[in-house]
């Protein structure tokens, strides 16, 4: 039976940041906010290791004092190809200029990026990129590599304390409007937690997790930008969610990602008849940006009948392989899947989103006290749609930034119970099967969830048309209604993490009806055109969830605002 959850029982833990995620960015900041002096407690959802990045294969995009021949300009110019003329390019300047001080952080914490027979740093090439500037580690395991050397320097700091399996269920404030904390419920025991500090910084992941195929892990459901926007900061730009082209498919559902960075090394896309289907359609062919490739791939996969097309390594050495991508082999392997001697099936998986929480180069939102950092963010710098390994860059250079600002900060004490001045709310603990688990799939709430991913798969997929994304607002309204009747909102921590996703998917398909162009990873069948001036989407949410949105010219401050039409109102 639910039991209550309240927040005011006992004493609140205090910091001087309380940061909310585990990923690399999140990590990251941690270590460099303690070892500036500053008290952290990291929350996380899962356990310290389950986040985004560590299932991050390719690597770190960034243009270093020894590469030759490539520069900074031309980093720039395939970033803002590929995000189709909306990527901020002060931000962009700024973020790929300071690559490389971060870079030269994570070899000082022991990252083992890998290395060439000469003992330089080893690059590779990926979509997008017109020269090797893609650092790896342990060939295909990069965030994986990343995440355990920061992890290990956390679990050893005196000045970050780490509390897993943890839902936060909303934002504090104080009667001035700035953030002061969180208040959480631990998963596995119902526990209240209450953290109460000078700032809070979101570093939550993304949202793969609202589609039925998707490269990410259980825990990215998008909490992170529905807390945010609850509170009063600004969306921008969600209606850009990347496909990744090759998910590996085994059974009819996506297992895990096949990197880019086996196209990088020589990997050919092909269809049932063994054609390469990317002759023809961009000069990099199977290099060509995310979105077009992804897209190809699903009108190929129309056009055969077919649920996968084909990731051809067979023409590339084995022992290269074995070398290059052993994480990668022998995960296919697992599947009965040798790509030493047979193509992979691969299809398109929800993977990545460029819009996000609006934040300054310093991860700062319009709400004093709360910062953001990782694939929650908008910076400006991914555009309509993300170059390869640009992603890990913004992280590290974005969270090195936060910690440099906040480090800075003379010391203050940290809230007190009394300044809190967020309204109670109710909520309730019921311990829940682990989602992976056959009693949960097949509950009422485990068959519910999945019928929401799988229509979000279905109608806000690669290819969107007014007429599904309409269909979807109503499936969204019909299930929020459910969820009230069931009183599943107020149940923590898996009912939370359901309504936080429903909202979050309004919003999403609100966007996208909104956005009447095809742009980078939007595209919209009814609407294949670009519109000829690139334009950010704002989105602010009142109490209520409902969305207002306006547009601004980029690299401009120009804002025209626009109420949604009412056929489209969330």
């Amino acid at each position: 039976m639910p039991k209550p959850v309240d927040f005011t029982a006992s004493s609140p833990l205090t910091a001087d940041v309380v940061m909310v995620g585990s990923g690399i960015s999140g990590l990251f900041c941690a270590l460099k906010l303690a070892d500036a002096g500053k008290t952290v407690v990291i929350l996380t959802k899962n356990a310290l290791t389950e986040n985004n990045s560590r299932y991050a294969q390719g690597g770190i995009a960034a243009v270093l004092p020894e590469c030759g021949e490539d520069s900074i300009a031309a980093h720039k110019t395939d970033t803002l190809v590929a995000g189709a003329e909306l990527c901020e390019p002060a931000i962009v300047d700024a973020i790929l200029r300071d690559g490389h001080l971060a870079i030269a952080d994570l070899l000082l914490l022991g990252v083992p990026f890998d290395r060439d027979e000469f003992g330089n740093l080893a690059m590779t090439l990926e979509g997008g990129h017109h020269a090797r500037r893609i650092l790896h580690a342990g060939g295909d395991a990069t965030g994986k590599q990343v995440e355990m050397t920061l992890n290990r320097h956390v679990e050893n700091h005196a000045n970050i304390r780490c509390i897993p399996h943890c839902q936060v269920v909303r934002l504090l404030h104080n009667t001035h409007g700035h953030c002061v904390g969180v208040d959480a419920v631990a998963s596995r025991t119902g526990e209240a937690i209450r953290l109460l500090a000078s700032h809070t910084v979101l570093a939550t992941g993304g949202a793969g997790r609202l589609f039925a195929h998707t490269t990410n892990p259980v825990g990215a459901t998008g909490n992170g930008f529905v807390l945010a926007a609850q509170a009063g900061a600004t969306l921008v730009d969600m209606a850009f969610i990347q496909f990744h082209p090759t998910g590996l498919v085994h059974n009819g559902q996506t297992k895990f990602l096949m990197s880019e960075a086996l196209r990088g090394e020589g990997g050919i896309l092909r269809d049932k008849a063994g054609h390469p289907i990317m002759e023809g359609v961009h000069p990099l062919k199977d290099l060509a940006p995310r979105d077009i490739v992804a897209r190809t791939i699903e009108a190929t996969m129309k056009r055969d009948g077919t649920d996968t097309v084909w990731l051809d390594m067979t023409h590339v050495s084995a022992a290269h392989i074995e070398e290059r991508f052993p994480t990668l082999l022998q995960g296919a392997l697992d599947y009965g899947l040798d790509m030493r001697i047979t193509p992979i099936p691969v299809a398109p998986a929800a993977h990545y989103i460029m819009g996000g929480v609006a934040v300054n180069l310093n991860g700062e939102t319009a709400i004093p006290g709360l910062v953001a950092i990782g694939e929650t963010v908008w910076t400006g710098l991914h555009g309509a749609n993300r170059l390869a390994s640009n992603s890990l860059l913004e992280c590290v250079v974005i969270a090195r930034n936060v910690a440099e600002t906040l480090g800075q900060q003379p010391a203050t004490p940290p809230p007190v119970a009394s300044q809190v001045a967020t309204k109670p709310q109710a909520y309730q603990w019921q311990h829940n099967a682990n989602e992976c688990a056959d009693d949960f799939a097949a509950s009422d709430f485990g068959q519910f969830q999945q019928r929401f991913r799988t229509a979000m798969s279905q109608h806000v997929g690669i290819v969107r048309h007014a007429d599904d994304l309409m269909a979807m607002q109503a499936t969204l309204t019909a299930m929020q209604q459910t969820m009230a009747q069931k009183n599943w909102h107020t149940l923590a921590p898996w009912g939370v993490d359901m309504a936080q996703q429903l909202q979050l998917a309004q919003w999403v398909v609100l966007s996208a009806l909104h956005r009447t162009e095809s742009r980078g990873a939007h595209s919209r069948s009814d609407y294949p055109q670009t519109e000829p001036l690139p334009r950010h989407q704002r989105m602010v949410v009142d109490k209520n969830g409902k969305a207002t949105c306006e547009w601004q010219m980029v690299g401009g401050v120009e804002v025209i605002t626009t109420e949604p039409p009412a056929m489209v109102e969330a």
